[in-house]
This record gives structure tokens, C-alpha cells and sequence, in this order.
């Protein structure tokens, strides 16, 4: 299983009000830069649960055929053992 990626920092809450120190766009900037590179690992994530979604699915059907093949030929060998059970005619 593919672990979720960590958020890249702590999260803090981010103000809609002027900081009256001054620096709040700086602060405000930074966030957004951690959410955006939060995004992208999340995307990447996403894409690699895909990738590994898609090759179960593809291990699951070659495994379905595989159950396929053995109930026809179990199919197969019962019948001939009906035959033989019932003898010639």
C-alpha cells in the first residue's frame, strides 16, 4: 500500500486581517507555496495509486482466467466421469 504523503509543514491558520506588524503577504505567500507544493505531492500520489489500482485490476483479471480455465476443465472432467460411471450403451 502506498502511504499518504505528510503535509509539508504544520498547518497555521491564515488571517484574512491586515497584520498590523506588517509581513502578513509574506506569510500569506508562504502558505500558499506550501499548499502548492502540498498539491503536487498529493497529484503525484493520486497518480501513483493509480498506476498501482491499474496493474491489480490487470493481476485480477489474468487471475479470473485463470479460475475460468480450471472450473471448464473441471466441468470437463466431471462429465467424463459421469460417462464412464453410466458405463456403455
Amino acid at each position: 500500500m502506498i502511504p499518504f504523503p505528510p503535509p509539508t509543514a504544520e498547518a497555521q491558520p491564515v488571517s484574512a486581517a491586515p497584520d498590523p506588524a506588517g509581513g502578513g503577504s509574506t506569510r500569506l505567500l508562504a502558505q500558499a507555496e506550501l499548499l502548492g507544493r502540498d498539491i503536487v505531492d498529493v497529484a503525484g500520489f493520486l497518480d501513483e495509486v493509480e498506476a498501482e489500482a491499474a496493474q491489480q485490476i490487470a493481476q485480477l483479471a489474468a487471475v479470473r482466467r485463470g479460475a475460468d480455465a480450471v472450473s471448464y476443465a473441471n466441468a470437463e472432467a466431471m462429465a467424463a466421469a459421469e460417462a464412464l460411471e453410466r458405463g456403455p450403451r
